[in-house]
């Protein structure tokens, strides 16, 4: 089962508040035979020129196909069907062009990687391994590449296998890096995060070869991380228990290092009900993470972004309006760039979704 970071849960319907001061989504469209578009990662790119983003769209005669939005219009990826790319690089290592990762679903040959020097490429799978099971993310670089393989017969992340990819001349070589799925990757591929049995977890390589992986906390899960000149910040969120029928709801977190531990520090989520962090950047010498949360009045699912203080704390989530400021749209927020550019989804004029783009205020 390929199992994609971003998968959609907005909830349409009901009264929600009004926009009022909230930051205004620009709509990227929908490719020609579509009837919708996703955004699930961004090269850092400024608007409209050089950004370029990763998706998909639901097309006649083709179902689920891989797309690319660039200079104001979707391309597809490839005649295949059944595919999604997910993340650009800012560049790749042969190149100024970015590098696109996605993965084709069913028997279309799993992960894939498309640089701008070469026809696309399906990344080998490791031995034992005969499915892509989770949604690729590309370093900055371009010269890595993380995801998830596992056996067709699924039997749970201990039977999974965390990956990376390196690139080696005009090869993608995979390494383990234990059981679960890598869901993000350092800019030169050195500090990895992912899930598995035990959690949340970080990878870190050694100069010598391989690398040390522990845990960061249980029932939690990584989508994102980013790093400054003295920093290193991953964000996701962790499981909160709470009486049946409930569960557990998400709420959103963020984990910072220092001396060698990882601190997790909860995040104030949107009316403190479900939310989860998704995606963080620098903007500006500070860190910018954006996400979801839901409204407690009407159970919509609404974007957010958390913006640093001074002081290195982040404060309230700012809501990020859906398309055109409905207040019964659902709006996601899932990737940020180093330009304050917010990718994310939402609803309006009776689609199931379309990608749109929020600029941050200042």
């Amino acid at each position: 089962m390929v199992v994609p970071a971003e998968t959609l849960a907005g909830k349409p319907g009901g009264k929600g508040p009004s926009s009022g001061a909230q930051s205004l989504p620009v709509r990227l469209g929908i490719p020609s035979g579509c009837g919708d578009s996703e955004g699930y990662g961004m090269n850092s790119g400024s608007f409209p020129g050089s950004l370029v983003v990763a998706g998909m769209a639901n097309c006649r005669g083709q179902g689920t196909t891989a797309y690319t939005w660039r200079d104001g219009s979707w391309q597809a990826v490839s005649a295949s069907s059944g595919g999604i790319a997910t993340d650009v690089s800012n560049f790749s290592t042969h190149s100024a062009e970015p590098t696109v990762v996605g993965f084709f679903d069913g028997d279309a040959g799993g992960g894939f990687v498309q640089s701008p020097v070469a026809a696309l490429k399906i990344l080998p799978l490791l031995a034992g391994m005969d499915y892509f099971y989770y949604s690729a993310r590309i370093s900055d670089r371009g010269g890595h590449i993380v995801g998830g393989n596992s056996p067709r017969s699924f039997t749970g992340t201990a039977a999974t296998a965390a990956v990376r990819w390196t690139l080696s001349g005009s090869s993608w070589v995979p390494e383990t890096l234990g059981p679960g799925a890598a869901t993000a990757v350092s800019d030169d591929g050195s500090v990895v995060t992912g899930f598995g049995p035990e959690g949340a977890w970080v990878w870190l390589a050694k100069q010598s070869g391989g690398g040390t992986r522990s845990t960061l906390s249980s029932a939690s899960l990584p989508h994102d991380m980013a790093s400054s000149a003295t920093a290193t910040i991953i964000v996701g969120y962790r499981e909160q228990p709470c009486p049946d029928p409930c569960g557990s709801y998400p709420v959103p977190v963020y984990w910072t290092e220092k001396a060698g531990q990882w601190k997790r520090t909860d995040l104030a989520a949107l009316d403190d009900v479900d939310s989860e962090a998704m995606g963080v950047a620098e903007v500006n010498g500070r860190f910018v993470i954006v996400g979801y949360g839901y409204t407690k009045k009407d159970g919509i699912q609404r974007a957010v972004a958390w913006k640093q203080a001074a002081n290195g704390s982040f404060g309230s989530p700012l809501r990020l309006a859906a398309i055109d400021g409905r207040s019964r749209a659902w709006a996601r927020a899932v990737d940020v760039n180093g330009n304050g550019l917010v990718l994310g989804n939402s609803s309006g004029g009776g689609l199931s979704s379309e990608a749109v783009l929020w600029t941050l205020p200042q």
